[in-house]
């Protein structure tokens, strides 16, 4: 290694930098994958171990220092060898759980609940001391680079990571490191300035960024969402050992039950793949889940007391005559998809209280047998709890609901009537932006925006309803169309959203408010079968639960505005500006570098700078040069104005046969190594 007088700058940028690195790595773990640590403990072990490498490199000899220091590192690795070793299990745990959500044959290793901050630490001693050695010893980046990618790949491309601040600390620290490292090759001194220099640009834009467009406003792009199922669908992991984990995104991020409304902003057709059906007579939906309790812009599943959730799902209708769906996922989901009436949960199965139906084994295709009529075997239990649980509002929204109904007359209204209001009340829009911050989703289509799409609607539709007194829930899933016989695909454009309304003696019936003219998820009803109207005597119910998945349509954009999505675009503006602020901070630094220097000093910053020069032409260095470099360095003579004068000069010839080389060429070697 090579070894250079350590200055303030030089040690003060590789402590600022080594810390940032190593502590926003860790903390994209623990945020990524919900580990349990307290962040004061990580970053004071950051900057004590950046403190320590710094000192060790100001010494004569670091190389020692060095390996006494890793010595001492494998000696704590022995001393705490059980801890880490629990912390790794508790972090392959939570890791592989996040990859068994995207992929089948995915087993779940290690064992939760083990304290990861050992493990942590261990993490961060080796990756903080690359850093300052890439500063201090004008290192190569793409060590750092290449230390950080698995952190990368980990949080971004399996739980799609938001840009939190911990993130873009870490991106951000990463670009300076890249944009300082043309400078630390001809010094290090001038590199720990340069990184100062690129500070302030650098924080100034991350604040903009995290200000102009807030974590909660993150939007997954539209070609990332694509690649994921494009690539769930594509990647056969039985071509690789079931232990060997890769993926390309989840939109789960352990999430189940739930939806977010105020993350519900515009929606795009992307086309891609999601499953393919045949059954023996047309169906309308493919259910995936209901959710029962709202509050606060967010629909929640209700849990199903203990006394009921064994009888509430045998519900099994008697009947002699059944249909079958068939039905073959792309990609192995932890849930079932089921047709409306079903006989029985499919085998393996778990009901999840009023929820959802488990797939625990991510089984791909499997069979549901369903009844086309029946009259459902409900108790009394079950209906008092109905009552109870599936006619709750917020208190805040309760008188304006009220106020609502009786604005348009929907007092008694049968559960028909409110979503035929509701449908009319409202045009279909996939491109409608997310609710703004303090507004409840709801009351803000019914009463302003009077826009948006099936998660609108039926949102709207199941709040009116509890409203008016009658019990109703959230439903999402796939409405489908197509013969009966034969195989049918769907896509993610068919994901949709709808309404349950509880009809005694009937169960849980479907209502779509969606409007039809422009929905394309909604079919027409099936020749040959009538769908029974809610306002009289309905015949199904759906009793089996799921939920939402990552194909419905609450988990497509996740976040807010158009302008929040804009404002990301920034980013690349504001890299081009710290590039040329860099070029400008090198060219500064090197010329005051070169007025308090004295002439011997300043024959070899000119060689150096030769050196550079013929090796982007590809030519050698004149011997005369080289001969006057050994003078400045090793004789005890002082180098004398003209033979600055003429080392000068030759310095400009260079610039000039290099700006007449290939544009890209002399551009890279214009703003990367800062040549000229």
């Amino acid at each position: 290694m090579k070894h250079e007088r350590m200055t303030f700058a030089l040690c003060s940028s590789a402590v600022l930098l080594g810390s940032v690195i190593s502590f926003s790595c860790v903390m994209c773990l623990v945020e990524a994958f919900g580990l349990s640590c307290d962040p004061k403990y990580l970053i004071l072990v950051c900057c004590a171990v950046c403190g320590v490498a710094a000192m060790v490199m100001s010494a004569k000899h670091s190389g020692i220092f060095s390996l006494c220091a890793f010595v001492l590192y494998f000696a704590y690795l022995i001393w705490k060898g059980s801890a880490v070793f629990a912390g790794a299990q508790t972090l392959l745990y939570h890791v592989t759980e996040a990859y068994a959500l995207c992929f089948e044959n995915v087993s779940v290793w290690g064992m939760p609940g083990g304290d990861v901050r050992w493990l942590l630490y261990a993490i961060e001693f080796p990756l903080a001391w690359l850093c300052v050695w890439t500063v201090c010893r004008e290192g190569y980046t793409f060590f750092v680079i290449l230390a950080c990618a698995p952190v990368f790949v980990l949080c971004l491309m399996v739980v799609d990571l938001a840009p939190i601040l911990w993130l873009v600390l870490l991106t951000a620290a990463i670009v300076i490191l890249l944009l300082s490292g043309s400078a630390r090759i001809h010094s290090a001194g001038a590199g720990g300035r340069l990184v100062w220099w690129l500070v302030v640009p650098v924080t100034a834009l991350v604040t903009l960024l995290m200000v102009l467009s807030p974590v909660e406003n993150y939007v997954r792009s539209d070609w990332a969402s694509r690649l994921q199922s494009a690539a769930e669908a594509g990647f056969d992991l039985n071509l690789w050992t079931n232990k060997i984990v890769t993926a390309v995104g989840s939109h789960w991020s352990g999430e189940l039950e739930k939806v977010d409304l105020s993350k519900v902003g515009p929606q795009s057709k992307t086309g891609v793949y999601v499953l393919q059906y045949q059954s023996d007579v047309p169906i309308r939906y493919l259910r995936g889940g209901s959710l029962g309790y709202y509050g606060e812009n967010t629909w929640e599943r209700v849990e199903l007391p203990v006394s009921l959730a064994v009888e509430h799902t045998q519900l099994i209708r008697p009947s002699s005559s059944y249909s079958t769906v068939l039905i073959e996922t792309a990609v192995g989901e932890p849930k079932f998809y089921t047709a409306y009436h079903p006989t029985a949960v499919p085998d393996d199965g778990i009901a999840v209280d009023d929820a959802y139906l488990k797939n625990p084994n991510r089984t791909r295709g499997y069979a549901v047998r369903f009844f086309e009529s029946g009259t459902p075997q409900i108790s009394e239990a079950y209906k008092a709890f109905v009552q109870e649980t599936y006619l709750q509002i917020p208190e805040k929204l309760r008188q304006s609901l009220a106020d609502y109904l009786q604005t348009y007359d929907l007092i008694g209204a049968s559960p028909q009537t409110i979503a035929d209001h509701v449908k009319a009340s409202g045009v279909y829009e996939l491109d409608t932006p997310a609710v703004p911050n303090g507004e409840d989703l709801v009351l803000y289509f019914l009463t302003q925006s009077h826009q948006g799409y099936c998660v609108h609607f039926a949102s709207a539709t199941v709040l009116l309803m509890r409203s008016a007194g009658i019990p109703a829930r959230y439903v999402s899933g796939y409405a489908v169309r197509g013969p009966a016989g034969q195989w049918n695909k769907v896509t993610e454009d068919d994901a949709h959203a709808w309404v349950e309304v509880y009809v005694d003696g009937a169960g849980w019936i479907p209502v779509d408010p969606t409007p039809a003219d422009g929905d394309a998820h909604v079919p027409d009803v099936e020749p040959g079968r009538e769908e029974p109207p809610v306002d009289t005597e309905p015949v199904a119910t759906p009793d089996l639960p799921a939920e939402h998945s990552s194909t419905s349509v609450p988990s497509a954009p996740d976040a807010s505005t158009q302008k929040g999505r804009a404002l990301w675009w920034l980013f690349l503006p504001g890299i081009l500006l710290l590039v040329l602020l860099r070029r400008a901070a090198v060219v500064y630094c090197r010329r005051y570098h070169w007025k308090r220097q004295q002439p011997n000093k300043k024959a070899l910053l000119l060689f150096d700078r030769l050196t550079h020069l013929c090796k982007a032409q590809g030519t050698a260095v004149s011997e005369r040069w080289i001969c006057l470099a050994e003078k400045a360095k090793f004789s005890q003579h002082t180098v004398t104005e003209e033979e600055l004068l003429e080392l000068s000069r030759a310095v400009q010839e260079h610039i000039v046969r290099l700006k007449q080389r290939p544009f890209l060429h002399t551009l890279w070697h214009r703003f990367g190594p800062v040549l000229y």
